[in-house]
């Protein structure tokens, strides 16, 4: 093989993946990248042994005119030369043991815990987006905790959490894929999911005693499914009132209104 085509998580590892394809070095090669690669998209080269470095990797091939030119005689009491089976059955089983070695590996992979997968595509999502924050994570009985920190961390938020939120919502994606019993993700940024409970805690009180105090419910802002929650647990606090959700994700919202108004 003097050529092929390779992905990779970005343009340096699929180079490296083509060379291996190749047998190659990187001074005897000519690449070409097909695609940069992106968030969630692979890079892609092509890779061609350089005219100038054939003859170190393409075996030339047998002179075959002195044969023809011998009679049927000689070529009969010519010994039979094993040597290129030999070789071919060396590359086969070269072949074989990268065959294996690739099977072990995927197997190696599917078989990482759950933890460690988060990890590494909260690791790779930082590589491809050029922030140097790190990934810290821990585990309990409960559920998996990623912490990300960095000068630069803060970006991933987004409006009101919606950024971190995606992210959060991709791990749970991932860890959960083949496992129907994954524990529960949370994917957090210098304490921001803390700060954003005492937020909405905080604006559910407020909302709850306007309501007492005007009998009229209120509509809050479309929420996910997690401070909508935040918002029912304060409401139960108060016996006179009641919250319920309308609409479809992801403009789900909530309603809090006294108990025996919530069709008015």
């Amino acid at each position: 093989m003097i050529e092929c085509e390779a992905t990779g998580r970005n343009i340096e590892q699929a180079i490296t993946n083509a060379l291996y394809e190749l047998k190659a070095l990187r001074e005897d090669v000519d690449i070409k990248i097909l695609e940069q690669g992106g968030l969630f998209k692979k890079a892609k080269v092509y890779v061609k042994i350089s005219d100038d470095a054939l003859d170190k990797y393409v075996k030339p091939k047998q002179n075959l005119t002195d044969i023809e030119n011998k009679d049927d005689e000689e070529i009969k009491e010519t010994p039979i030369d094993n040597s290129s089976e030999e070789t071919e059955n060396i590359d086969n089983v070269q072949e074989n043991l990268e065959e294996e070695n690739a099977v072990k590996e995927v197997k190696t992979v599917k078989n990482i815990d759950e933890l460690e997968k988060g990890k590494n595509f909260l690791i790779g999502l930082l590589e491809v987006i050029n922030n140097d924050s790190k990934v810290f994570s821990e585990e309990n009985s409960d559920e998996i905790v990623y912490e990300i920190q960095g000068e630069n961390a803060s970006n991933l938020i987004g409006y009101r959490g919606e950024s971190l939120n995606a992210i959060q919502y991709l791990v749970s994606i991932i860890n959960s894929k083949g496992n129907r019993h994954s524990k529960r993700v949370k994917v957090d940024i210098g304490g921001f999911k803390e700060k954003r409970k005492e937020s909405l805690e905080a604006l559910a009180n407020r909302i709850a005693k306007k309501v007492l105090k005007t009998s009229h419910q209120t509509k809050l802002e479309p929420m996910t499914a997690y401070e909508r929650r935040i918002i029912h647990t304060v409401i139960q606090n108060y016996p006179e009132l009641t919250s319920f959700s309308t609409g479809e994700e992801p403009h789900r919202f909530l309603t809090i209104c006294l108990k025996g108004k919530e069709d008015n």
